[in-house]
């Protein structure tokens, strides 16, 4: 394509899309870079950081990037060159149809010889009911393109991440399912229907004082230990006069030993936090402490400590960050079970083993209930 846009002398502008526009730094720029390098053309584009831009050094073709938490903006874009094709990551973001059909309809007119228009949306399906699904896969329509691809079709990931992924299969199915596989995620049964994905800045919210604190937003991290099944860790801040919580980052990872736990605690620079753990492991709570985690706790579990638990988290409105993609599988997919014979969902959830970032969470998320669950 960059050679014909060369040779004919076009010079279209891609517009790369996410939810905010903070987040194309460490991402799609990072990303589309490494596939430029990849590819061998490195040598025919510049690279740009203010603004965020690539150019093809033949052509003059753009390609800039711009976020969708204002999309009235986006309508207004002046591009030097005409602007034909859209590209949307992590498109799941993009809450609102509404906000969507305005950009969609902002690229029209006529076009110079050999381009064309084209959205190009890219997401995990992680939620059955999100509005992309009725929309792009549900309904025939001659001028959509949807396809399904799962990391087995991705040419540009490592060794390490592919075995991440195929470990879930055995490990956590209902998120392999997603995460691997590309299939929709459950749209009936499921446990929490208080998420959505969100962006959002740590640090900007910790500065945010309150009449009842020295900060708003209050520090939560649990950890749910693990060596067949994941250890897991949940970091997040949690507003207990709005009912909100916020999951910023995640540990979900297979036969990590409590120093391995401890180490990326510390690398984090966690280690001075209070981390509320599984209190049917003393023995590993006194190892973290012994390396340095000295805040480490087990958490006192109450009767019918699960659903209780559970209870209690769903009275909040939870936000989890795009790149905590573990703890959105696990929520896409965490269902009631049901009864064999009536097919009833019952008051108890499934016992599949797609829940280790969710128990995390319990641990250190119904602290101010009383009991810990």
């Amino acid at each position: 394509m960059l050679w014909f846009w060369a040779i004919k002398h076009v010079c279209p502008t891609v517009l790369v899309i996410r939810q905010f526009d903070a987040t194309h730094k460490n991402s799609t720029y990072v990303e589309l870079g490494k596939a430029i390098e990849a590819l061998g053309v490195n040598s025919q584009f510049t690279k740009y950081k203010s603004p965020l831009e690539y150019v093809h050094k033949a052509s003059g073709a753009k390609i800039i990037f711009k976020g969708f938490d204002d999309a009235s903006k986006l309508t207004s874009i002046s591009a030097t060159t005409p602007l034909c094709w859209i590209v949307v990551e992590e498109a799941f973001e993009i809450r609102s149809e509404d906000e969507f059909n305005k950009l969609d309809l902002s690229i029209r007119g006529i076009l110079p010889e050999g381009l064309f228009y084209q959205v190009i949306m890219m997401l995990n399906p992680w939620s059955a009911k999100h509005w992309i699904k009725k929309r792009f896969f549900d309904t025939v329509n001659e001028n959509v393109y949807a396809v399904t691809k799962n990391y087995t079709d991705n040419i540009f990931l490592n060794e390490d991440f592919v075995k991440s992924i195929d470990d879930l299969a055995i490990t956590n199915p209902r998120m392999y399912n997603i995460v691997g596989k590309g299939e929709w995620g459950v749209s009936h049964g499921l446990v929490f229907d208080n998420w959505d994905t969100k962006e959002f800045n740590v640090e900007e919210m910790l500065s945010k004082k309150s009449i009842y604190s020295s900060s708003k937003y209050e520090k939560i991290f649990g950890v749910d230990f693990g060596w067949t099944d994941p250890t897991t860790v949940i970091c997040a801040l949690k507003d207990e006069v709005n009912k909100e919580i916020f999951i910023y980052d995640e540990l979900y990872q297979s036969k990590v030993s409590i120093k391995m736990l401890c180490d990326w605690i510390k690398m984090k620079k966690l280690q001075n936090e209070v981390f509320y753990c599984d209190s049917a492991n003393p023995r590993e709570i006194t190892e973290m402490r012994s390396l340095g985690i000295i805040r480490a706790k087990g958490c006192t579990k109450g009767p019918n400590s699960i659903v209780s638990g559970i209870k209690i988290l769903q009275g909040y409105k939870i936000h989890i960050k795009p790149n905590c993609k573990h703890t959105l599988g696990e929520f896409s997919s965490y269902a009631w079970s049901t009864d064999k014979t009536s097919g009833l969902y019952l008051d108890v959830p499934e016992s599949d083993g797609n829940d280790h970032l969710i128990d995390a969470l319990r641990y250190c998320g119904t602290v101010p209930s009383g009991i810990i669950y």
